[in-house]
Parts: C-alpha cells; structure tokens; sequence
C-alpha cells in the first residue's frame, strides 16, 4: 500500500501526472506569461515570454484612458492557480481552469484574468510573483481592487498577499476552492511527520519529476511547496502570521467525492450539500483520497487532495460533488459529470454571481 500511495502521489504532485492526468503542471514554458482576455478579444491568445515568471513587461492591450477610469465595482474577476499548476499548455490545448474566462465572458463578465506564478515554490515567493499583476491589472483597467478567485494553493498565495505584502486595499473578495487553509495530510506524509512515508514518495516524485527534491534548480523548489502545505506550517506559522484583513470579504467552497455523508462539514451559507448527488472520485486520487479521510488533525471527507474541514475559510458556501481535478475541469472535461451532475463552468459562474450579488 505505501508504495502504491507513493507512486499515486508522485503523478499527482508533479508535472509529469498533470500532463497526463490533470492534476497540475508547469509545461516547458508556462510560468513565464500571463495572458488577459476582455470581451472583446475572448478568442484570442497574446502573450509576452520571459525566463522568469511574473512581473510581466507588458500586456496585449492598453490601459484605459485617464478620463474613462471609474475605479469602482464591478471589479476585474482574477482566477489564481494551485500548487503545480499553469496557465496553458499548448501541446495539448489545457488551461488550468478549463475553459472557465472564456466562459465566464461569454456570460457577460468585461474582465477575466489568469495569473501565473511558479508552479512548484513556497507560498510567499509565489505571492510575491502574483502582487506585480495584480497591480497591472489595477492599471490597465483603471479599478481600485480585484476579486480573486483561487483554487488549491492559489488561495494561500492570495491570502498571503493580502495579509504580509498588505494589499487588503486592493482586494475587494477572496474565494477559495479547496484551498488547504489547515494543511493537508497528503503534505505532512512527505516529511517526517508520518515515520516511514517520506522516503518512498518523495523519491518517487524526484524520479517523476527528474530533479532531486532535496537539491531543486532555482527555477523550482518542490519540497518548499509542500513544506508550505503541511499541517503544521499552516497551524503554527502561516495562519497566525496572516490574520484575514477587514477590509477583504472571504469565502470559501470545498469538493468532495465518494462520500454523501459530510454533515456538518459540508453544510455551507449559500450551497447547502445535495447529499443524493455522489462523485466517484477519479482513479488517480482514490488511495490518497482514502488516505487523507484517516490521516490528519484536518482529514476527513475530501475531494482526493484537500479535505472539506481544511477548506473552510471564512463564510463557508457549502461544497460540491467533485474531486480536485473535477474542480477545474481537468482533464479537458467539457460537460456536466453524467453521474454527479457536476458542471465546472456552471459552477463558476456561480461562483462570480454571488460576488457580483453582493456589490463586487
């Protein structure tokens, strides 16, 4: 079982699983550009390369006219990435969030952004990638703040950003998806907080990966990705040092598959849980989703990866019937799930109209 586990998180946690698999991966040139689509360009890409991520030197159109600028809402709608993840890979045409801007725009929304940052590094390096756009998006469209919408790690790096590098003023709402805001188990097992695991997987990410975890090339640094997602950094470090700004409303969605039973965890404000609605949980994800259920002080029913009661952040809306690869319609999925009935792009725009409802 622990070798089979190892070899499971190995394909999820790396690079080599998301091309395969959807779990999340940088592509050979991926976290050097950002692209921004407005409605008038929806079905264009532009782009601007660069050998390190984010600050980017320019954008594929300019900013608004002094005269036109109306800094308040609705505010730009920003969709933030998790840990080994990426903006498009153009050899097999994915988007992290699957067809989610331009879906969202053909719904009416003016602007969509997608942001990118280093796919495996620490939480406060990656923030510090993600603060310089945020503020070009504050300067080419002439808006005061920002609504984030994050998945996974994304919502670390957000919150991160918010709370250390003090941009509460620039921020109007966070919304998290599955964001370990307690950390994740599946993290602690590749430390020596779980004796016996951490050789196995985190060798059988090294050789996934083909870099040494413990010596990474500067352009990557595995292991103080996950670091960053244990238990105990988020307990004991992370969440007391980036208290919630009052100025920013947060909200907060977790998935979950096999399980319909997750009373109380999965009761939210906005969405409550339909437990007749059930997801199988993708092959890939089903032993560290078994897993993650029995292990941690935040385990439980979980989406594979992130367990519901590390999730909750803020005003929790409730969860959905999704895995983690579900969440951001990986891989390539283009419909509702026939058996959950789960639409990501439906969920979404769900998503930005509760923001929208609420005056941002």
């Amino acid at each position: 079982m622990k070798s089979n586990l190892s070899w499971i998180l190995a394909l999820c946690l790396s690079g080599a699983g998301a091309l395969a698999f959807g779990c999340g991966g940088s592509g050979s040139d991926e976290a050097g550009f950002s692209e921004v689509k407005t409605a008038g360009d929806a079905g264009q890409t532009e782009r601007e390369d660069h050998d390190v991520p984010p600050p980017w030197d320019a954008l594929p159109y300019e900013a608004v006219a002094a005269d036109a600028v109306d800094p308040g809402p609705p505010y730009p709608i920003v969709l933030h990435h998790g840990f080994s993840g990426w903006k498009e890979i153009n050899a097999l045409g994915l988007h992290y969030f699957n067809g989610v801007a331009e879906d969202l725009i053909a719904n009416g929304e003016p602007m969509v952004f997608e942001t990118v940052v280093q796919p495996y590094d620490g939480t406060a390096l990656r923030a510090e990638q993600l603060a310089p756009q945020i503020d070009e998006i504050l300067r080419i469209t002439g808006k005061s703040k920002v609504n984030i919408v994050a998945h996974s790690q994304g919502g670390l790096d957000s919150r991160y950003i918010i709370s250390s590098l003090g941009y509460g003023d620039r921020v109007a709402t966070l919304t998290t998806i599955s964001t370990p805001h307690h950390g994740t188990a599946l993290a602690d097992a590749l430390f020596d907080n779980v004796p016996g695991w951490t050789d196995p997987i985190t060798d059988a990410i090294a050789s996934v990966i083909g870099k040494s975890v413990l010596d990474v090339a500067g352009d990557a640094d595995l292991r103080a990705s996950l670091k960053a997602m244990t238990e105990d950094t988020m307990m004991t470090s992370f969440n007391p040092a980036n208290i919630d700004s009052p100025e920013v409303k947060y909200f907060s969605y977790a998935g979950r598959s096999n399980d319909s039973d997750g009373i109380p965890d999965c009761n939210g404000s906005w969405f409550p849980d339909d437990t007749s609605k059930v997801d199988h949980i993708d092959a890939l994800l089903s032993l560290t989703g078994s897993y993650l259920k029995d292990h941690g002080e935040y385990g439980g029913v979980n989406d594979g990866i992130v367990a519901v009661r590390s999730a909750r952040w803020g005003m929790f809306m409730g969860c959905f019937p999704a895995d983690h690869f579900d969440e951001i319609g990986q891989v390539n999925k283009t419909g509702p799930n026939p058996e959950s009935g789960f639409d990501h792009k439906a969920f979404y725009r769900t998503v930005v109209s509760r923001i929208r409802e609420r005056g941002y």
